[in-house]
Order: C-alpha cells, then sequence, then structure tokens
C-alpha cells in the first residue's frame, strides 16, 4: 500500500476516524473485560497482569509515547514491543532482562475495518519479556498459568495456535 500524507488519511478516513472517537472514548471508560466467572475491569486486569509477572521476577517499566522517540520509520506506537526494539535486539536494559507493561497502542493499516468485533485502532498490550533469560518454555507456562490460575479460565476455554512458517 502507497504511504499517504496523514492530513490526506484524516479526510479520506474521516468517518471511520469519527467512529473510532466513540470506540476509543467507550473503550477508556467503560470496558468492562468477562472472563470465567466474574467480571473485571480493564484496570483490574492490567494489576493482575503486572503483579503475576513481578512474582515470576519481572521489573514493570513504564509505558512509552503513542508518538515515538527517536524512530523516524513509524508515526505511531503500533505494538507493544515497538519501544523495546533495541533491546530486543541486543542494547541492555536498564531494568534488567525480565521486564513487564502495559502499552498503548495504534494502528491504521486496517482503519477501514474499524467498527467490527475484531478491528481496533487504539488499545492497549500488556506484554512480559524476556530479553535473554528464558525462553518459550517459560513463556507458555507462565501464560498458562496466568491464564487458568489468576484468570480462571478453564482448559476448555482456552485455543491453541501454532505457527508454523511459510515456504519463503
Amino acid at each position: 500500500m502507497p504511504s499517504k500524507p496523514f492530513g490526506t488519511i484524516l479526510n479520506t478516513h474521516k468517518k471511520q476516524i469519527e467512529k473510532l472517537t466513540v470506540i476509543v472514548n467507550f473503550s477508556i471508560m467503560q470496558i468492562i473485560f468477562d472472563y470465567g466467572e466474574y467480571k473485571v475491569d480493564f484496570r483490574e486486569l492490567r494489576k493482575k497482569y503486572i503483579s503475576f509477572f513481578e512474582s515470576k521476577g519481572h521489573k514493570q517499566i513504564r509505558a512509552a509515547s503513542l508518538i515515538p522517540e527517536n524512530d523516524p520509520t513509524v508515526l505511531f506506537t503500533t505494538a507493544g514491543m515497538h519501544p523495546l526494539v533495541p533491546y530486543l535486539t541486543g542494547q541492555v536494559h536498564p531494568e534488567g532482562k525480565r521486564l513487564v507493561d502495559y502499552q498503548k497502542c495504534i494502528r491504521t493499516g486496517d482503519i477501514d475495518d474499524v467498527g467490527d468485533s475484531s478491528h481496533l485502532t487504539f488499545f492497549e498490550m500488556l506484554g512480559n519479556w524476556s530479553l535473554g533469560d528464558y525462553f518459550k518454555e517459560e513463556a507458555i507456562s507462565w501464560s498458562f498459568e496466568f491464564l487458568t490460575k489468576e484468570l480462571g479460565f478453564s482448559v476448555e476455554q482456552l485455543h491453541v495456535t501454532v505457527f508454523e512458517g511459510d515456504e519463503n
């Protein structure tokens, strides 16, 4: 997809952006996350997640700005891992090798689809990060423990996908 000036995108997608504003306001003020046998709002879910990974030796780090610093390749922070790229590629993080955070993100690549049941433009990602400390075995077992023991999901409620690679 060819890149367009931001003003052109705003004018072209005015109706979607108006709809996005409603979705963002709703998300920030009223999100209720339904799971297991009870409801929890996003603040409680965030707190449970951070506390769980702190109990596994992770250090909570601050969220980055939605406008990335020192990265001219993107307009917005588009993923939870985006602010950590220098550390994921080898730079030493001042807080250590195990990190946990929540990061607000904006995506516009699928803005035409915003408003259906699976496309969001403004959202918050929860992340636990290993900078060369542990790998898949711990990450998977801790995620499973968080979902089943902390949030109360049954194994039957969980669905697993596996990416086996592509031919390229």
